[in-house]
């Protein structure tokens, strides 16, 4: 059995979901440790052939048709023999020692519901990622008009984006991205 299964779930990405798999075969992880199912929403552009034929090792998932991002998740899930499983979107690619971090971290942790790699911009520079639970100013503020006039929209908008957390240590959130 896998220590960690990857969930990709693709419509129409065949290009980024290639890169997001080459990135995910040359992890130090060793591939015993990782199963890699790529749920492909009836793709027209060639997905699933191009899993076929360039990485045969993947459990492809091919739909009938579109079940979207949720669905998707949900069949990946339901088909996972790993321990731990991983949601990936397949416009990542990720950091060849990325996933022996975050299974050891998830393994480590075992009280934890989840958690979150550091994301970074194809410029190296971080994704602000995670967040407070929004409150019910913040939603208030962030969409009606108010937010053009309110002067400490800024002040909000760092507290909810955890701003005083550089994101090169652990941290507590409250919500993690869906990316």
């Amino acid at each position: 059995m896998p220590r960690l299964s990857v969930v990709i779930v693709n419509y129409n990405t065949r290009d980024l979901l290639r890169a997001c798999l080459q990135s995910l075969m040359q992890q130090t992880l060793p591939q015993s440790d990782l199963e890699v199912i790529v749920v492909d929403n009836a793709s027209s552009d060639g997905s699933a052939a191009m899993v076929i034929e360039t990485f045969p090792q993947v459990t492809l998932l091919a739909q009938t048709s579109n079940t979207w991002f949720c669905g998707g998740n949900n069949i990946g899930i339901r088909a996972a023999t790993g321990d731990t499983v991983l949601l990936l979107n397949p416009d990542t690619v990720v950091a060849e020692d990325a996933l022996a971090i975050l299974l050891d971290f998830a393994e480590s942790h075992p009280d934890y519901a989840g958690c979150t790699a550091q994301m970074r911009y194809p410029d190296g520079s971080i994704q602000r990622t995670c967040s407070r639970i929004p409150t019910l100013a913040y939603l208030f503020v962030k969409h009606t008009p108010l937010t053009f006039f309110a002067g400490w929209r800024k002040q909000l908008d760092e507290h909810h984006w955890y701003s005083e957390w550089d994101r090169e240590s652990d941290h507590d959130v409250e919500v993690i991205p869906g990316s």
